[in-house]
């Protein structure tokens, strides 16, 4: 566990004072500056569109995957060499001009495997890794029309991961049931708006079950559909937001412990920001200029201030805009970070192992990922102290206490093996947690304050 202390000004003076005035009136940031050194480029396929970072050779070390849209379509695996730099790609073969490249273990023998959404051949790809960077090719499944996105969860509650795509042509998601060994079954289609476009899951009114959301370009909508433990959503229920809509994330931005929603609206060049509800609905809250068509977002901590910050890929303006976050989910901006020609989608993580998040875009021609690295003074020292969180009971029935040496707000969130976000909670010292409304099963916490982030196993059992 790494534990934080102390701030340092740019000059490098610790300024402890300013640490404790911020807090006591909770009014100002103290990393509000952000810095990304220049753009580093690495070749992949022509037309990279969608980017992942994953490890997927076991070593420690982040690795990127990109979903390059030909006739014949490929994905490229560049693995990091833990120094923000990565080698040659190496690519495989997947279905025509895919479009998005998704990883999970999708067989249950420990290694990630890789799907790609081919808008080309009207399918699924599914590439089955090896724990050493390589993938084989199963048969291709979700036969419908112009698969453009894909996501993956457990939708049906069976223990196997489960697959939906958005289907823009068709105006519909489908979603395929898995068999646990790489495989899926038929698909069962849900209409939502015009031309969908990117689709991700949640649990978003927190019952316990998962949920999907998608962005309809050409209605400048999206469509939540409700989740249940069989698999079955409910009919789409939909929310305005800005022009042609390209993507979509989902975080808890305002800190009130329900999952939010940021689309990318590409015609308009802003973002919407959507606070969510208990009941999966979502209010619209305000939107925030970026630059010129905006094709991706991700969400991290890029200035270490505890807070949830955005990045924006801009497809016309070839840079990347970056918005801070506070604990009210408003955001500002610090400013547009160029890279390579039509950055097409957007993805983040520590690549160089300073403990500080990066950022990786795809440049759709000629075929590239550009990183930039963080160079942002994080302006905290670390020092270790394994007792400054205590869980128990673990097991538990669902309500179990916390306890920490921090009095300001610990952000906790609930993560089941399979990687989704499923309850979000807030708690300051020593605290009783309900979390009655999880089913059985083991599930990863992130526990995060200003001064430490750990990662601890919980088993509920009733």
């Amino acid at each position: 566990m790494k534990l934080l202390r102390g701030i340092k000004t740019s000059g490098g003076v610790l300024t402890t004072m300013l640490y404790t005035i911020c807090h006591l009136f909770n009014n100002c940031h103290v990393n509000a500056q952000i810095c990304f050194s220049p753009a580093t480029n690495f070749p992949v396929g022509t037309y990279a569109q969608s980017i992942i970072s994953a490890d997927f050779n076991k070593d420690g070390i982040i690795d990127l995957a990109t979903a390059n849209s030909t006739l014949y379509g490929t994905v490229s695996i560049l693995s990091g060499n833990g120094d923000g730099s990565f080698s040659l790609a190496n690519n495989f073969a997947v279905g025509s001009f895919s479009s998005t490249v998704i990883s999970y273990d999708f067989n249950n023998d420990g290694n990630l495997d890789l799907a790609t959404a081919n808008n080309g051949s009207y399918n699924v790809s599914i590439l089955l890794g090896n724990g050493y960077g390589n993938f084989s090719s199963i048969a291709s499944c979700a036969y419908g029309i112009d698969h453009i996105s894909v996501t993956s969860a457990d939708f049906n509650n069976d223990g196997k991961l489960d697959l939906a795509t958005a289907n823009n042509y068709d105006d519909n998601i489908s979603v395929l049931f898995g068999n646990g060994n790489g495989g899926f079954g038929t698909l069962t289609n849900y209409a939502v708006g015009i031309y969908p476009r990117s689709i991700i899951n949640a649990d978003f009114n927190q019952d316990g079950n998962i949920d999907l959301a998608v962005t309809n370009s050409n209605s400048s909508n999206i469509s939540v559909l409700t989740g249940t433990d069989t698999g079955i959503f409910s009919s789409a229920t939909n929310f305005s937001v800005g022009w042609y809509p390209y993507s979509l994330i989902s975080d808890d931005f305002n800190r009130d412990g329900k999952i939010d929603l940021v689309v990318g609206n590409n015609a308009s060049n802003n973002i919407t920001v959507l606070f969510g509800n208990d009941s999966g609905c979502f209010v619209f809250d305000t939107t925030y200029i970026v630059g010129s068509g905006p094709s991706s977002v991700t969400s991290a901590d890029f200035n270490n201030d505890e807070y949830v910050d955005l990045a924006i890929a801009n497809k016309y303006s070839d840079n990347v805009s970056i918005l801070l976050g506070n604990e009210s989910g408003i955001f500002i901006s610090a400013g547009n970070f160029s890279v390579e020609s039509e950055p097409w989608s957007i993805t983040c993580a520590d690549y160089n192992g300073d403990e500080k998040t990066d950022i990786a875009v795809t440049s759709h021609y000629p075929g590239s990922v550009s990183i930039l690295l963080n160079c942002t003074e994080s302006g905290i020292e670390s020092y270790s102290n394994e007792k400054s969180i205590s869980i128990y009971p673990n097991p538990t029935n669902g309500k179990f206490i916390i306890e920490t040496l921090d009095l300001r707000n610990v952000k906790i969130q609930f993560f089941d093996l399979n990687g989704s976000l499923i309850l979000t909670k807030y708690t300051k010292g020593r605290t009783e947690i309900d979390a009655t409304s999880l089913k059985e099963g083991i599930y990863n916490l992130t526990i995060k304050s200003i001064i430490f982030v750990e990662n601890i196993k919980l088993v509920i059992i009733k």
